[in-house]
């Protein structure tokens, strides 16, 4: 305000020279109070375009700050103007919800974030906005047995008053742990745990990290357990730099500190060895054909269709490449030979023993023959089963919805038909008629539908171009199902995306806000792009109590 001032502001110089001392509104809870209306008409703005979609999903995280206050972050799905919107809608603090829910709350008493607890605040919340719960379509979390537990998880308490909702698995998340299967190898799992140790002895030292950045030209990025995408980049970078990296450990090697010389003497040996770079060879390939899946999914505007297909192309690669195993891993066996022979390394197997137990006593051919079946088809078997696992059959059919895609129906009539009659059995509530009579309603629109997508060849089309090219009038009950389908979450990302607002506006000098200037303050960072009335913020704020300014004109 000073700044305003010098800039030759004179409303406000002559406000803060001549208002009264208990009247310049410049305090800490004027500011609280402007700061929690800016993000009530936000909230307002949001509201008012989830009752004109109609159709939301909702989507749900919990991590702690910077205070040791454990932060619910919920965001809501809805397809609004032709377009998907992914709308953060507040934090909550977990333990302060928990005692406000419970009558009888004793300080003393023992406060659990139990999946019932998560739910009900959850529920609390969309209530509290005004919400229709008959409308929500659509949950999404992370895998955690507290969100997704079957008997008293977050999402079953949820679900239970949501009767139109169904689960969406966070396909980011579900990836990731299928990924992680690859330490299932032990071979991987020896080489992810060599890389670790290797990242933290650089990030452990300016000087040890300045020297590798002097041989690299850059840093080397490391293998964060929760950024997905950081950890495929991590790997793949160390791949393509691991001559550099053993470089730099050889002139730490020579430095007079006894216990970092010998320590950087260790991680080289560690490094210089054939099973090791095959490993980080083959882990490195399986990573950059995941790599792309991995952000496509962490992207807001997509649907559930689309993710799909990504998925299964990524599988039928990764089964391709187990189906021609000899060829790929030829390529791949001839790559970690030429990073061999840079580092002096030989590619030998590995002494065989009748009673080994902690090592593969695969009879063999030759190195190659070895090390394919040892690592490269256990790797990919384990990734490929897991995968679908993790994805079963209902989730890859879209919840029933993949009838209404061109050329799907045709499939299996069957199927068809059973698909058509489940998908008619759990939305009948939300058009309000019998399941009987939006059969026959959707039957109808089906046929003239099929002839609508061949006459304009939407075959190839994602589902926002379809609800694009068909006309509401013609189609009431299929525009509104792909409105739904469109509503139905990909993954948890925007959740886990306001988490980073969290750390830039809660930091350790400003650990003592209250709950409704972060709930505000998230907002105004997060939904920079949607337009603040300061009118109506005036008067909110003139309407909240008695002033000594009159704002209300």
């Amino acid at each position: 305000m000073r700044l305003r001032v010098k800039s030759g502001d004179l409303n406000l110089k002559k406000h803060l020279e001549n208002s009264s001392a208990r009247a310049t509104y410049v305090s800490k809870t004027t500011q609280n109070q402007l700061i929690h209306f800016c993000g009530e008409e936000i909230i307002s703005t949001i509201i008012t375009r989830i009752n004109d979609a109609k159709y939301y999903s909702i989507m749900f995280d919990e991590t702690t700050d910077i205070a040791n206050v454990s932060q619910l972050s919920l965001v809501i799905r809805y397809f609004w103007k032709k377009s998907i919107y992914e709308d953060f809608v507040g934090f909550l603090d977990v333990q302060s919800e928990i005692s406000a829910m419970n009558e009888n709350f004793d300080n003393t008493m023992e406060l659990k974030a139990t999946g019932l607890n998560l739910g009900q605040i959850v529920l609390k919340k969309l209530k509290d906005m005004g919400m229709n719960l008959n409308h929500c379509v659509g949950i999404t979390t992370d895998g955690c047995s507290v969100m997704t537990s079957d008997s008293c998880g977050a999402v079953k308490t949820v679900m239970a008053e949501t009767k139109n909702a169904s689960y969406c698995p966070c396909y980011n998340h579900k990836l990731n742990l299928s990924i992680s299967q690859s330490s299932s190898v032990q071979a991987i799992r020896n080489v992810v745990g060599t890389l670790k140790d290797v990242i933290a002895f650089f990030k452990a030292s300016a000087k040890r990290s300045h020297l590798l950045k002097n041989v690299m030209g850059h840093k080397l990025c490391g293998l964060c357990e929760t950024r997905w995408v950081e950890r495929h980049d991590g790997v793949i970078q160390f791949r393509d730099c691991i001559g550099k990296v053993i470089e730099t450990l050889d002139h730490i090697a020579t430095w007079t500190d006894m216990h970092t010389a010998a320590k950087a003497k260790s991680l080289r040996l560690s490094l210089c060895n054939g099973e090791v770079i095959i490993s980080i060879v083959c882990l490195a390939n399986l990573l950059n054909c995941t790599l792309q899946l991995s952000r496509y999914f962490q992207k807001t505007r997509i649907d559930m269709k689309s993710a799909q297909e990504f998925l299964v192309d990524t599988i039928t690669i990764l089964s391709n490449k187990r189906k021609k195993s000899e060829e790929y891993f030829a390529n791949l066996f001839e790559e970690a030979r030429s990073t061999a022979e840079e580092l002096d390394v030989e590619l030998k197997v590995p002494r065989l023993a009748g009673k080994q137990k902690n090592r593969e006593n695969h009879s063999c051919k030759s190195v190659e023959d070895y090390y394919r079946v040892t690592i490269f088809i256990r790797l990919l078997d384990n990734i490929i089963a897991d995968l679908k696992i993790r994805f079963p059959e209902e989730t890859l059919q879209l919840f029933d919805f993949y009838i209404l895609f061109p050329g799907e129906s045709t499939v299996d009539n069957h199927e068809y038909k059973n698909a058509l009659n489940r998908l008619v059995t759990k939305y009948a509530s939300i058009f309000g008629e019998s399941e009987n009579v939006l059969h026959g309603k959707l039957c109808n629109e089906m046929e003239l539908y099929e002839l609508h997508c061949k006459k304009y060849k939407l075959e190839n089309c994602d589902a926002l171009q379809i609800l694009d090219s068909c006309d509401e009038v013609l189609f009431p009950v299929i525009t509104t199902l792909f409105k739904i389908f469109l509503s139905l979450p990909i993954s948890s990302c925007s959740a886990e995306r306001s988490f980073f607002s969290l750390r830039r506006i809660k930091t350790w000098l400003r650990s003592s806000m209250t709950e409704d200037r972060l709930d505000g303050l998230a907002l105004m960072n997060i939904h920079w792009n949607i337009a603040i009335s300061v009118d109506n913020v005036i008067d909110r704020f003139a309407n909240s109590g008695k002033r000594r300014n009159e704002f209300v004109l």
